[in-house]
């Protein structure tokens, strides 16, 4: 997978993003449509990131309705450094197994996951990690995964991706 860097949102550092070719992003959108019944049900109703028929703008619109009759909240924001750099594919590989029986389908995933990195002229095999931007990483994440999802008597959180410039998962 080619990877090329694009400015973070405080202008200085770099996101590395992966650009699957065109296509592994067909085979990558036909293995979400086989694999969004399985694992869409497991979100909570507030989380947007890259949800089907979600986006960015209207994790702020929801956000700004929750918060606005209030006197007073908290509004916490997180943003896991280096995620993607640091995905256990091993483990990864293990939950998907889990829900998803068919070898096809993990045999894919997997090749995915071990793919090469192609950086300017450079081939490289990271042991870690995987690419940010393509179709099929970029879902949200599970319920059991987040901590601040509740609502309090004064405090609303509402789970946005990490950027307003993505505005679907499509």
């Amino acid at each position: 997978m080619k990877r090329v860097y694009i400015p973070k949102g405080d202008g200085v550092r770099l996101r590395p993003i992966g650009l699957p070719t065109l296509e592994d992003k067909v085979l990558q959108r036909a293995v979400v449509m086989i694999l969004e019944p399985l694992y869409e049900p497991q979100f909570l109703g507030p989380s947007y990131g890259f949800g089907p028929g979600r986006s960015a703008h209207q994790a702020l619109d929801a956000l700004w309705q929750r918060i606005m009759p209030l006197s007073q909240c908290w509004l916490i924001e997180l943003d896991i450094e280096g995620f993607f750099d640091r995905v256990d594919r091993a483990r990864l590989g293990g939950r998907v197994a889990r829900r998803v029986s068919d070898g096809v389908i993990l045999r894919v995933i997997g090749k995915w996951l071990q793919a090469g990195v192609l950086e300017g002229t450079q081939l490289s095999y990271p042991e870690q990690g995987t690419p940010q931007g393509g179709v099929t990483l970029a879902r949200r994440p599970p319920k059991n995964t987040r901590v601040f999802q509740r609502n309090r008597s004064k405090a609303a959180y509402l789970q946005a991706h990490d950027s307003v410039n993505h505005s679907s998962g499509a």
